[in-house]
C-alpha cells in the first residue's frame, strides 16, 4: 500500500489518545507530526507547514486552545484544511469553529474509517502542486 505523502499535524491533548490518532495515521500517512498543546502545534505547524492540521478543539492547561490554533494557522495559511476532533458540544465553539472555515467536525470518540474517508477528501481538494 503506498502512503500518502502529505504532511499531517495532529493536535491532542490527551497523551494516549495523541498516541493512538499517531499509530492509526502512520499506516496511512509517510509525515505525521504531532503535538499535545497549541502552543507546541503552531512552532511545529511554522517549521513543517503541514497541509493537513487535526486539533483538538479544548485542550487543557494550554493559553493557546484549539480556537486560538485554528485562527493562527488561518491567519499564518489560508490553504490549510483544518480537521477538529472535539468531546464538548458546545454550540458556541463549534459555531466559531466553522465560521474559521474548518474543513470537518468529529465528536469523539472518532471511528478511524470515517477520520479516514474524511482526510481523503481533504487530501483530494488540495492543489495538487502543494503535495
Amino acid at each position: 500500500m503506498n502512503k500518502s505523502k502529505v504532511k499531517i499535524l495532529i493536535v491532542e491533548d490527551d497523551e494516549n489518545q495523541l498516541k493512538n490518532y499517531v499509530a492509526a495515521l502512520n499506516f496511512k500517512y509517510l509525515y505525521v507530526l504531532s503535538a499535545n498543546n497549541g502552543g507546541d502545534a503552531f512552532n511545529i505547524f511554522r517549521q513543517e507547514e503541514p497541509k493537513i492540521v487535526i486539533t483538538d478543539l479544548i485542550m487543557n492547561s494550554d493559553k493557546l486552545d484549539g480556537l486560538n490554533l485554528i485562527k493562527k494557522v488561518k491567519e499564518h495559511s489560508c490553504l490549510t484544511k483544518i480537521l477538529v476532533i472535539s468531546g464538548y458540544s458546545d454550540i458556541d465553539s463549534i459555531d466559531k469553529a466553522i465560521e474559521m472555515d474548518v474543513a470537518y467536525f468529529l465528536f469523539k470518540p472518532v471511528y478511524l474509517k470515517i477520520l479516514f474517508l474524511y482526510l481523503k477528501h481533504i487530501e483530494e481538494t488540495l492543489p495538487k502542486i502543494s503535495l
